[in-house]
């Protein structure tokens, strides 16, 4: 598997997309499996748990990686002209 996938291609244009790699995505099971046994063993109120497991799946959320679509033109010189961020909504972001 590699870093980008062909979505599609034409002979003017290429659509190429990526998804969040499986690191994310263990690192999202694994912390939200910490908010979800630290609410299971607490003797706290429901609230508190509501807390943990919220502010756990926060966290997990916020070390997702961006899903990324880009498509150039060959006019264009190959550079890529439209983006767009996929699940996490920020958009591009330089220097990541």
């Amino acid at each position: 598997m590699g870093y980008m996938q062909v979505e599609g291609h034409t002979t003017n244009m290429l659509h190429l997309k990526r998804s969040p790699g499986i690191r994310s995505w263990s690192l999202l099971i694994g912390i939200a499996s910490i908010g979800l046994a630290a609410a299971y063993y607490s003797s706290d109120s429901i609230l508190w748990k509501l807390f943990y497991m919220t502010g756990c799946l926060f966290v997990a959320m916020q070390n997702m990686e961006d899903g990324f679509v880009a498509q150039a033109f060959p006019g264009s010189g190959g550079a890529p002209v439209s983006l767009g961020a996929g699940a996490g909504g920020r958009g591009s972001q330089g220097g990541r």
